[in-house]
């Protein structure tokens, strides 16, 4: 399934502290943004008896909670990740991969619910010019549908650590990977 890709995506390589850390900070610093984006969209006033001011409220609050819980999820994963021995950060991300995966997951529904909620802003705001409205309405979807497909292709074609055996996840030149079968043995 399409969130499974999601949480399996992982580069192959070697995997190591800064590449993890990095991964997790990009993801949480993004999801931050996008937060930030859907919250001061809470601001405007809504009418709960019309039915695209509740979808846009509950398109953006959704969109809020999914970047805020990315955000801190990163946080949590980078302070753990951070306090572990190199030689085990390799161990350690693939036994926890699912939860590591977690932040990314968050981050991509929340930037769909932000895109939607802007587009059906966009509707309602300009339901006087037809025409225009429709128009954003279009570019909107376009909009949803481009970061859809375009996660859909780097998952399909970004090869996955589970994809590699240990022995092919380590560079022969690395002086580690003699340690490689023992760490396995252990994870």
């Amino acid at each position: 399934s399409f969130l499974k890709s999601i949480m399996a995506s992982r580069p192959t390589g070697v995997m190591d502290r800064e590449r993890l850390c990095n991964d997790i900070v990009n993801t949480g610093v993004m999801a931050a943004l996008i937060g930030g984006f859907a919250l001061s969209s809470l601001q405007a006033s809504y009418n709960m008896d019309s039915s695209i001011d509740v979808a846009i409220y509950i398109t953006s609050n959704v969109a809020v909670h999914a970047c805020t819980c990315s955000c801190l999820t990163s946080a949590m994963l980078y302070r753990a990740a951070n306090r572990l021995d190199d030689d085990d950060v390799v161990a350690w991300e693939r036994s926890h991969r699912h939860i590591v995966s977690l932040p990314l997951v968050k981050f991509a529904c929340g930037c769909l619910l932000y895109l939607l909620s802007v587009a059906l802003m966009s509707f309602r705001d300009l339901q006087s010019t037809v025409v225009w409205q429709y128009t954003a309405l279009t570019i909107g979807c376009m909009s949803m549908a481009m970061a859809a497909v375009s996660i859909t292709i780097i998952l399909a074609q970004t090869p996955t650590l589970a994809a590699a055996s240990p022995v092919e996840a380590i560079a022969p030149s690395d002086p580690k990977s003699a340690d490689l079968p023992e760490a396995a043995s252990t994870a």
